[in-house]
């Protein structure tokens, strides 16, 4: 056996090794996305009923769309008044709505999400139990063309199958209201929300746009350096196209997944990984050990990223709490 023909064996079998270890990656990341993105949909339905409890806070008539509570017998019939309580009926549904497709439709239902689909849906049948303004409003032609189809079965079921109130409503926990500084504390809230949304749109913008691009590039060295590749190139260029995906689904993940407010490391880190990208997908036709620096490379700026989100993550406790519990 010649030498050449020992270094293209070596090199295959490193480059199938690397390939192995890439998809094995690849596999654990999937299902930590999918564990990610059912802790998103939880949050994401916490959030709403957190805004419930400040709406019952700030404005306690509200109380009145259940019929067994206090609060309803100094019930107000004035037009404001009674829009203001359908408005919040329908903030009502419409987080029931989110919920009853992220437990029905969207995940796949582990032990955790029955448990919670449960309670989830305890406290809709009790609205619709204690709350005649809920059951008619819901009643409504126009209520029953809004949501979706299999939504507004179930809640017709529910109310198809109504029992008689079983006991009053007992009052969540909640901060007692507060004049100014509640005021102060809900515009800072939103400021904070509006830029969070910002760098959820902003970054998954610019992420697209830059791993298109190294895919780009890796496709145009493949066309022209193509006829020239070995066993190994093209083991390497698998290698590198599935490295591309899995970075633009990490950083999707930790997008959808983290909340904070974006500094200069987190402007530079698409960038350097998308030209660590770039230099792997070039040296998979001109020179095996310069993609393997170009990974190191990227697994080094990898690394930085994981340590500024977590860093960022713990800054910002209160928004990261269903992730930093991992």
């Amino acid at each position: 056996m010649s030498e050449i023909d020992l270094k293209l064996m070596v090199l295959t079998a490193i480059a199938v090794v690397s390939l192995l270890v890439t998809l094995a990656v690849a596999f654990r990341s999937w299902r930590y996305s999918e564990t990610s993105v059912r802790y998103t949909y939880r949050n994401q339905c916490t959030n709403g009923l957190f805004d419930i409890d400040r709406q019952l806070v700030n404005r306690p008539e509200l109380w009145a769309i259940y019929d067994d509570h206090p609060m309803s017998a100094s019930r107000s019939n004035e037009p404001e008044a009674v829009s203001r309580r359908q408005a919040f009926l329908y903030f009502h549904f419409n987080l029931f709505e989110t919920a009853y497709n992220d437990y029905n439709k969207v995940l796949r239902r582990t032990r955790t999400d029955e448990q919670d689909w449960r309670s989830w849906d305890a406290w809709i049948r009790h609205l619709f139990r204690a709350s005649s303004e809920a059951r008619s409003l819901f009643a409504d032609a126009v209520s029953q063309d809004v949501f979706s189809g299999d939504f507004v079965a179930h809640i017709n079921e529910v109310i198809g199958h109504m029992a008689p109130p079983r006991e009053p409503l007992s009052p969540p926990k909640a901060a007692p209201a507060a004049g100014a500084a509640e005021e102060r504390d809900n515009t800072c809230a939103r400021v904070l929300a509006a830029l969070l949304d910002a760098h959820h749109t902003t970054f998954y913008t610019v992420i697209s746009v830059i791993q298109a691009t190294c895919f780009g590039f890796l496709v145009l060295v493949c066309f022209e350096e193509g006829a020239h590749f070995g066993t190994s190139q093209w083991l390497l260029a698998a290698n590198t196209l599935v490295i591309i995906i899995l970075v633009w689904n990490g950083f999707v993940r930790g997008f959808i997944v983290l909340s904070y407010v974006p500094k200069l490391v987190d402007g530079a880190m698409p960038f350097a990984l998308g030209a660590a990208q770039c230099f792997a997908a070039y040296f998979v036709a001109h020179d095996v050990l310069g993609w393997y620096w170009s990974i190191a490379a990227l697994g080094f700026i990898g690394f930085i990223g994981y340590v500024n989100a977590e860093v960022n993550a713990r800054i910002n406790p209160k928004e990261n709490a269903h992730v930093m519990v991992f």
